[in-house]
């Protein structure tokens, strides 16, 4: 977004791919180092280094520049942009495949905490610094102490502790004996819903197996659990578990063991346990998607992954027909599956590639599912995609999916206090609109103010993300973001065509001070803020009108609130 994106949108304007954006930690050799390994694999590759400190630019010398310009060779680019401020924004970008990168600055980091001496960085660099998975503290605080009690250890056993190598190998031992449906079944559950509890998941590993055998009928009575039956791969242990009906307790839960990675995990058993797996284990995670439970999130998130390893069978056996199926939870879980490979951080765009495709179409249910990952984790966690101006676009439609494409837009303004470029990004479009700055009709600009209610909405309700978001927006953190929200409310409230905006956002408001969600003192600032932008805007005396109409009506609709009341007395004592 802002300069990041412009310099994505040259590239991509220039012909050059694929683009791959490297860790703005780097220091030159590290960064010398990540071109020259990413060349050879990528020959015509150009870089982007977002966010490098100034400082960092400044002392690039000739030498280093001329070494830089002799490893990106006759084609290659590499742009950096410097830490400010992000810029208004071109939400209209070409989506960019994320690629993967060596993990130099996270192994800085690593020894930052824990200093080493040169040989040992060199040698971990070596070896973590080039691999696409995440590489943990937690296992380079083994391959540092591998290294440390034999400095003649070899780059391969070293590799050994790495996740990906751990896992497979765990598997591999795990499965040169002959393993029942049970147990395969046991594996692949906790897998998938790690954390479950265990009561839960036993039920489940019964229908899991059920289906692994071909075998529809309830299963019965079984003493054995799945901890004995996957012994050294998952284990038992107790964790809170919040229950829906309120409070938290322990409870004894399923997980994998720690050196596993559930990536992987699912991975090697689609691979490796062949066509009766794959089919019964896609026909289980139907089954919990089709209805909300502690097990449903963990549905979705294997169904991402699959996505990621296998996606033509994937998208056609399993996320197509949720998307195209009769029941709301199912064509919601594969909205979210959608997301999934963005916020695990997996080296496949084809989340991205099917909201595209599917928002386009002219098929009711798969626009739908575009729309919800859009305006879900899809669209709060990818910050270079169309999220906000193609929800903005389906806002015109001319059915009722309108209506869920305001308010998705409006919610990824209440996707986390760290989703703080798509807040800024969804902001400023609805105030360009809403100012008459972007060349459009009345219509537009009415349309604006109507997803405006929907972000002010979905930033004061009882929701942990909305709550870290909105005091985000309101700390001070997102000065852009502020100022774009407090023109907003100006002009929502001046507009004499935004009466049912303006009520919606100063009741919700109201309601969020009566609730203590804000502090009254912070909503009395913000309503001075909007008087002054009004000022300059020429419309005080609009806003003033516009504003105490709202709360009188508040004050009439809530009788028993005492915000309304008293912020009518300060702003308009004769009312």
């Amino acid at each position: 977004m802002g300069k990041r994106s412009a310099c994505l949108v040259a590239l991509e304007r220039a012909g050059m791919t694929p683009i791959l954006q490297l860790p703005s930690g780097l220091g030159f050799e590290d960064l010398v180092a990540s071109i020259e390994q990413l060349k050879s694999k990528h020959e015509n590759a150009c870089f982007l280094l977002a966010n490098a400190p100034v400082s960092f630019v400044e002392a690039l010398n000739e030498f280093q520049l001329e070494m830089l310009q002799e490893k990106l060779g006759g084609s290659g680019r590499l742009l950096i942009t410097t830490q400010g401020t992000p810029s208004k924004t071109n939400r209209a970008l070409p989506v960019v495949q994320a690629s993967e990168v060596p993990k130099f600055a996270l192994v800085a980091a690593y020894f930052e905490l824990h200093p080493a001496d040169e040989e040992t960085v060199r040698r971990i660099r070596q070896v973590a610094g080039a691999q696409t998975g995440t590489v943990s503290f937690a296992v380079m605080d083994t391959m540092v102490a591998k290294l440390q009690a034999d400095p003649e250890v070899s780059d391969e056993d070293l590799q050994r502790v790495l996740p990906g190598v751990v896992t497979t190998a765990a598997l591999d031992t795990w499965f040169e004996t002959e393993r029942s449906a049970r147990e395969v079944a046991a594996l692949a559950c906790v897998a998938t819903c790690d954390g479950a509890p265990r009561t839960d998941l036993d039920e489940q590993i019964d229908i899991l197996e059920a289906k692994l055998l071909g075998d529809d009928a309830t299963p019965g009575f079984r003493r054995t659990t799945a901890a004995a039956l996957a012994a050294g791969l998952v284990t038992t242990t107790t964790q809170p578990v919040e229950s829906r009906y309120g409070g938290i307790h322990d409870e004894t839960v399923y997980v994998l063991e720690a050196r596993l990675e559930h990536v992987q995990v699912l991975e090697y058993l689609w691979n490796n346990e062949g066509s009766g797996f794959r089919k019964g284990f896609l026909d289980w995670l139907t089954t919990l998607a089709g209805r909300p439970s502690e097990l449903w999130a963990g549905a979705v998130k294997a169904a991402g992954v699959l996505l990621t390893i296998d996606p033509r069978y994937v998208e056609s056996t399993l996320i197509g027909p949720w998307a195209m199926g009769d029941g709301y939870w199912p064509s919601v879980a594969a909205a979210q599956a959608l997301g999934v490979p963005t916020i695990l951080d997996l080296p496949s765009d084809i989340g991205l590639r099917l909201a595209d495709a599917w928002i386009d179409s002219g098929q009711f249910d798969l626009r739908f599912c575009a729309i919800i990952a859009y305006g879900d984790l899809l669209g709060a966690w990818d910050v270079e995609s169309e999220a906000p101006i193609r929800l903005w676009l389906e806002t015109f439609a001319g059915d009722h999916l309108a209506t869920v494409a305001a308010r998705r837009l409006g919610m990824l303004c209440a996707a986390g206090d760290d989703a703080r470029l798509v807040r800024l990004a969804v902001l400023n479009l609805l105030a360009e609109v809403a100012s008459g700055r972007w060349p459009g009709s009345r219509r537009e600009m009415r349309q604006s103010m109507w997803v405006f209610g929907y972000a002010v909405h979905a930033l004061t309700t009882k929701d942990e993300n909305a709550a870290d978001s909105l005091r985000s927006l309101l700390g001070g953190q997102e000065a852009e973001a502020m100022g774009a929200f407090v023109e907003l409310l100006a002009r929502t409230w001046s507009a004499p065509y935004a009466r049912w905006a303006t009520e919606k956002t100063v009741r919700d408001l109201v309601r969020a001070v009566e609730e203590q969600r804000i502090d009254r003192r912070v909503l009395t600032e913000l309503i001075r803020a909007a008087k002054d932008a009004a000022r300059k805007f020429g419309t005080l005396a609009e806003l003033g009108a516009g504003l105490r109409r709202a709360l009188a009506l508040e004050r009439r609709d809530n009788p028993d609130g005492v915000i309304a009341r008293r912020l009518l007395d300060q702003f308009f004592p004769t009312s």
